[in-house]
């Protein structure tokens, strides 16, 4: 595959899921049909920083933790350390570590429990686990914070799927470690890695390859790992293809965050008419863009994403020194 094509693919999931959260996260919590979405990046009533509103182009907890998990891979050449993420993300939600204002304004109840519990690993003094995390996997549990970050796990690890799907569980298992939260990773860290890899021409053509049943992304055919019986459902029966926008839901359930955002996929020709048909629909929005823009991102490539909402993201030099390490790493032969 010529290099240049897998750098936009690897860069395109990485810018995509910040420009996904970053558009969404105006519309966040908002009731369907209640508001009219920008084309545009706008300012973020959603949040505030020093008693104003977030500046257009702001992103939230998803593309800060996307961040702390891309520096984490970096620092280990890709070998995760569990350990080194929670620290990171704990150092977010309390210090504002990879926050676009400096400070935490937003962060999951299922998240928040878990870095709860990590604390005690910020003390360098602390005695280091050796057990492996298996936080909140309660059916119960299964929202979608550990499939919006997702992305620097197929950016850094693509060459090798295997690895990269048991570090995308491993990196839900720290936070969500729900059947559901860990296929979802799963199964979107083999959609990421099969675009990164399609030969096809034409989006449409990748997708009708990727978004099939009898896709894998192990040379040897084997199929994609999954556990719950919800996972192997949307992966064989792909029911997003044949719903219409009333069926699809924007709530902070894993597997309705997972579909919203495949079908978005589906049923669009380029990254931005995906995200726009998103962007009405409210709710969790921001993480549902996120998702989107990771999978998309990756499919598209990053010269198909808009120069208007690249421009228009905040921190970018923050966004560009975060992901420099794990295009590195992707790229390697």
């Amino acid at each position: 595959m010529d290099t240049r094509v897998l750098e936009s693919r690897i860069k395109g999931s990485l810018w995509g899921l910040a420009v996904g959260d970053a558009l969404g996260a105006p519309y966040e919590f908002q009731a369907r049909g209640k508001y009219l979405p920008s084309k545009d990046m706008v300012i973020c009533t959603t949040f505030s920083h020093k008693g104003k509103p977030l500046p257009a182009g702001s992103w939230t907890d998803d593309t800060s933790m996307q961040l702390c998990l891309a520096i984490s891979l970096s620092s280990t050449e890709g070998k995760l350390d569990w350990v080194d993420a929670a620290r990171r993300w704990a150092s977010w939600w309390i210090h504002g570590y990879m926050s676009v204002t400096g400070a935490c304004f937003d962060i999951g109840a299922t998240t928040q429990r878990s870095l709860l519990s990590y604390l005690k690993l910020l003390d360098a003094k602390n005695p280091r686990p050796t057990h492996t995390p298996n936080m909140n996997p309660e059916i119960e549990s299964s929202g979608n914070g550990s499939l919006m970050r997702l992305s620097p796990v197929p950016a850094a690890l693509h060459r090798n799927p295997s690895l990269a799907i048991k570090t995308a569980s491993l990196q839900s298992k720290i936070t969500h470690a729900s059947p559901l939260c860990v296929d979802s990773c799963v199964l979107a860290t083999a959609y990421i890695i099969g675009f990164y890899h399609a030969e096809a021409s034409t989006a449409r053509e990748r997708k009708q390859v990727i978004l099939n049943s009898d896709f894998t992304p192990f040379s040897d055919g084997q199929p994609i790992p999954l556990e719950s019986a919800e996972l192997r459902d949307l992966h064989k029966h792909h029911s997003y293809k044949k719903k219409n926008v009333v069926d699809i839901e924007t709530s902070g359930y894993v597997l309705a965050t997972l579909e919203a955002a495949l079908w978005a996929l589906w049923h669009s020709d380029t990254f931005e008419e995906g995200l726009m048909l998103l962007l009405p629909l409210g709710s969790d929005v921001d993480t549902v863009g996120a998702v989107y823009g990771e999978l998309a991102g990756a499919c598209y490539g990053y010269d198909e994403i808009p120069t208007r909402w690249l421009g228009s993201l905040q921190r970018r030099d923050m966004l560009q020194d975060a992901y420099a390490g794990v295009i590195e790493l992707g790229l390697k032969p």
